[in-house]
Parts: C-alpha cells; structure tokens; sequence
C-alpha cells in the first residue's frame, strides 16, 4: 500500500470506529488535466502521482465511503451528508437519554 493507505489502516487499527473517506477523481485522465493545470509539477512527477493514485484505489474496500470528486460542490455535499449521518448512527448516539414519553 501507498503512504496514505498506510495512514488511513493505521488510523482504523488506532481507532477501530473510524470512519474513512476515499476521495477519487473521475479518471486518471482528468487527475493529469488538473495536475497539468496547476503547472507546479514536472510531467514525470504527474505521471508519478497517477500511478499512485491508481495503485491507491486497489484500496478502495478498506474504505467505508467513496466520493468521486468530479465537481468540488458536490463532493463537499457529500461528505457532509457522510458527516451528518455517521453523527445520527444508532451506535453513535445511544449514550443519550431517550426523548420523554418515547418508549
């Protein structure tokens, strides 16, 4: 596995209910656009970081989420709407005192 494959198993074997978020680009073709866009990195490099980022989806199961980041907006709604839920889980709250008159 690649470095931040390794830092996220690490971070789920330190904190068994972690919740991990893979974030993907649509394709390894738009990932070299963008790279190419920000013009801060030689061609070998960007064609290094897709390599990476190629071997580092194989690790996609590990994962609880995936988000294909095809347009920012979007992809921020969605991991918000991963935070909202993961907060509402059953297992997450049940610490709490139920509501009054609820049985």
């Amino acid at each position: 596995m690649k470095p931040e494959v390794n830092g996220a198993m690490a971070i789920r074997t330190a904190f068994p209910h972690a919740v991990l978020v893979f974030l993907i680009a649509p394709s390894p073709d738009i990932l070299r656009q963008r790279l190419e866009r920000r013009s801060t990195e030689s061609i070998e490099t960007i064609a290094q970081r897709i390599a990476i980022a190629e071997s580092e989806a194989e690790a996609i199961r590990h994962y609880d989420y995936l988000i294909v980041n095809d347009d920012f907006e979007t992809a921020l709604g969605q991991l918000r709407a991963i935070l909202i839920a993961e907060r509402l889980k059953v297992a997450r709250v049940r610490h709490r005192e139920p509501d009054a008159g609820r049985s």
